[in-house]
C-alpha cells in the first residue's frame, strides 16, 4: 500500500512539471480569484462523478485497465488540449471523449463536461487531470490561491488534488473529509466579482466532445 501511494506521488509532480508548455506570467489577480472558486466547484463536481461511478459499478474510471501502466487523462476543451505535450514515461493515454464516455456509459446518462474557465496556461497548467492506477485514482485541479488545502507548487501556482488513497506520503485529500472541511466550503462558495461571464464559459463548453448520443 504504502509503496503504491508513493509512486503515485512521484507520478503526479512529475506529471504536473511535465505537461505545461510555454508558461509565462501570471493573469489578472480578480479573474484568478473567481477563476479558483469554480476550479473548486469543478473539482467537486467531478469527485462526485468519479464516487458515483464507483456505487455503480464498484470501481474507478479505467482501474482495470491500469494493472501493469498507469493510466491518465487530461480534462482540456479542444483549445485547451493544444497546450498539453506528452508525458515523458510509459503510460496509457485516454482523450477527454474517451473520459466522459466511459463516465455516461457506466452512469447511464449525459453529465456536463467541466474545464478550467483559463483559456491560455500561465504559470500553471489550466487543465485538470484524472489518473488511475494501483489501488485506485486521483484528480487534481490547479489553484492560483494559497489555501490551507492546497499544495503549494510555485508562486500563484497550488495545487488541489483528490483520490481514494490519499495521506500517507502523497498530498491528497479524501474527498468526503476535504468537501466537508470548512474551508474548502468558504472557498467554493465563496462570492466572484464576474458571475456571469464565468457561467456564459462554462456553459460554452459543458458539451464539447461527442459522448453518448
Amino acid at each position: 500500500m504504502r509503496a503504491s501511494v508513493m509512486h503515485f506521488k512521484t507520478i503526479a509532480i512529475t506529471t504536473v512539471a511535465s505537461v505545461l508548455l510555454g508558461c509565462s506570467g501570471g493573469t489578472n489577480l480578480s479573474f484568478q480569484s473567481d477563476a479558483d472558486v469554480y476550479r473548486l466547484q469543478d473539482l467537486e463536481y467531478y469527485g462526485d462523478l468519479i464516487e458515483a461511478y464507483k456505487v455503480k459499478t464498484g470501481t474507478y474510471p479505467f482501474l482495470d485497465e491500469a494493472q501493469d501502466l498507469p493510466v491518465y487523462s487530461v480534462i482540456a476543451s479542444p483549445e485547451q488540449i493544444d497546450d498539453v505535450q506528452a508525458l515523458p514515461f510509459r503510460h496509457i493515454s485516454k482523450s477527454p471523449t474517451q473520459f466522459f464516455q466511459e463516465i455516461e456509459a457506466k452512469l447511464g446518462r449525459a453529465v456536463d463536461e467541466r474545464y478550467d474557465p483559463q483559456f491560455e496556461p500561465d504559470r500553471k497548467p489550466n487543465f485538470y487531470i484524472y489518473k488511475a492506477g494501483g489501488e485506485g485514482y486521483f484528480f487534481a485541479v490547479h489553484i492560483s490561491q494559497p489555501y490551507g488545502f492546497a499544495q503549494a507548487v510555485g508562486p500563484g501556482y497550488n495545487k488541489v488534488e483528490i483520490s481514494n488513497v490519499a495521506g500517507g506520503d502523497n498530498y491528497a485529500s479524501s474527498p468526503k473529509s476535504l468537501f466537508a472541511h470548512p474551508s474548502f466550503r468558504a472557498a467554493v462558495e465563496a462570492p466572484v466579482a464576474k458571475p456571469g461571464f464565468f457561467d456564459q464559459r462554462r456553459s460554452q463548453y459543458s458539451d464539447s466532445y461527442p459522448t453518448l448520443p
